[in-house]
């Protein structure tokens, strides 16, 4: 089974936001929900409307553009390749996690990250491959929103964001902080991120292809069905405090139970 880094870098928030399947978080919202269901919707969704058309216009992209390009890309290139992208891109990240592993009062996980790193980035050949994994030094997701959630600040009104899928308040907040520690936007000029980025968007966006569209066709409401998973995962990301990606894929941030597809 693949595995596929998604989280930290803002386009392959977007593939998060369109690629993403799993059958535990079905909507139940509609025309005869309870009240007090609707109640709770409203409070912390009270920008729906806005929220629906841009989440209209990013599954536009994402079927007339991204998944297309997704689904070449899984006939073209080997999985361990893929494996292999995968595992750079979430090398990359490194900073983001230590930092805000400092920050949140955790020097032991910051210690632990760094340690992983140096493995990856040496005997890993640059990273493409994870032999920390292998020697108990697993990956952990850390991020500046769940840093403020940690410091107690509530996540606020969810947010649709164009191209980069379902936030809120406090994690677009987050994102924001994030980027001057974004390696690849550091180093790089933007002849090579944009490339960099859209590499990524694809690779990860290639795992979900009948996932998606299993749960497009199944959810009542693939609004609210992508909204709540991503809410009530990243509350649980935050009550774990940072805890191990267990595969490290973009079913595993939002639906941790869901099985990932092969190319």
């Amino acid at each position: 089974m693949k595995t596929r880094d998604t989280h930290g870098l803002a386009l392959v928030a977007a593939v998060m936001a369109l690629a993403l399947g799993s059958g535990g978080c079905a909507a139940s919202h509609g025309p005869h929900a309870e009240p007090s269901a609707t109640a709770e919707q409203e409070k912390i969704d009270p920008w729906e409307g806005g929220n629906r058309k841009v989440f209209s216009f990013n599954e536009a992209i994402d079927i007339h553009a991204i998944e297309p390009v997704a689904r070449g890309w899984n006939k073209i290139m080997p999985a361990q390749v893929q494996e292999s992208l995968t595992n750079f891109y979430s090398n990359l990240r490194y900073p983001v996690v230590f930092l805000n592993d400092l920050f949140q009062g955790k020097p032991g996980a910051a210690a632990l990250e760094t340690g992983r790193f140096l493995v990856n980035t040496t005997l890993g050949f640059g990273g493409f491959f994870d032999p920390a994994t292998t020697w108990g030094l697993p990956r952990h997701e850390q991020d500046f929103g769940l840093t403020l959630g940690h410091w107690g600040l509530d996540s606020g009104r969810y947010l649709m964001i164009p191209l980069l899928g379902p936030s809120s308040v406090r994690d677009l907040t987050g994102e924001i902080v994030d980027i001057p520690f974004d390696v690849v936007s550091i180093v790089a000029s933007w002849y090579i991120t944009l490339p960099a980025r859209a590499v990524q968007v694809i690779n990860t966006r290639s795992a979900f292809l009948d996932i998606v569209d299993e749960n497009r066709r199944a959810a009542f409401d693939y609004y609210v069905f992508l909204r709540d998973a991503y809410l009530h995962h990243r509350e649980s990301e935050l009550t774990e405090g940072g805890a191990p990606a267990r595969s490290g894929a973009a079913e595993e941030l939002y639906y941790p139970d869901t099985e990932k597809d092969s190319p």
